[in-house]
């Protein structure tokens, strides 16, 4: 059963841990971006941020990696998207989104929420990770408007409804890990005490949900197969 709720969540939340330590050491510049104070790296195509407080409130804990947090709460995962991501900026998400889409032909994984929760499911820190398109966009914007300044005071103050940790303990979660190209070693230690909670924009903005059901079914807000949502209505 554990390896099935793993495997659920590794393919429907897909978090990129072996990124969190090189993405701490780098440090990156500090600037104010969005209305955030926050740590700015680029890498290629893709620009990480994460909150001012990431280091203080992360530093009982990373000496190692965050674990797997399960089960993935949908339900809250889809609310915390529709109500508290400032409406203006799912608006330039979907616009870039879809440019990008339309340039390459290829699903563009635009933006990302990752939260660090502990076993009480208090929010801990918040980082975010974004196509560049979608950085250069946010750039552009006054200084007053603080679209991600809002979304990180909303996010610290969630608190995940079960923050049951664990650790991948056996070779098929090793070998689903090192499938995803993660940058993991045989000694690489994983924490019970904090774990990291992927909120997949991408998903999110296409159909209202990460629920794969919800989509299939036509139930979700923007479901992609609106004629199965007719019929069921």
């Amino acid at each position: 059963m554990k390896k099935g709720i793993i495997l659920i969540f590794i393919f429907c939340n897909i978090i990129v841990q072996g990124q969190v330590n090189r993405l701490v050491d780098a440090k990156g510049k500090e600037e104010v971006f969005a209305g955030l104070k926050c740590h700015v790296i680029q890498r290629n195509s893709y620009v990480y941020l994460w909150a001012e407080e990431f280091d203080k409130a992360l530093k009982p804990y990373l000496s190692k990696m965050p674990g797997l947090v399960y089960p993935i709460n949908s339900e809250w995962i889809d609310a915390l998207w529709n109500e508290q991501v400032p409406q203006d900026l799912k608006n330039l998400i979907t616009e870039e989104r879809e440019k990008e889409e339309r340039r390459t032909g290829l699903l563009a994984r635009i933006f990302d929420v990752y939260l660090y929760v502990n076993t009480e499911g208090k929010v801990l820190s918040v980082e975010y990770r974004m196509m560049d398109c979608l950085f250069q966009k946010l750039k552009t914007l006054p200084k007053n408007v603080n679209l991600l300044g809002v979304l990180t005071d909303r996010l610290l103050k969630m608190q995940y409804p079960q923050a049951d940790i664990c650790k991948p303990d056996n070779e098929f979660d090793w070998k689903i890990l090192n499938q995803l190209g993660l940058d993991l070693k045989s000694d690489t230690e994983f924490s019970t005490r904090y774990g990291v909670i992927r909120v997949c924009g991408t998903l999110l903005d296409m159909w209202g949900t990460i629920d794969m059901r919800k989509a299939i079914d036509g139930t979700s807000p923007k479901s992609p197969f609106p004629e199965i949502k007719n019929k069921n209505n």
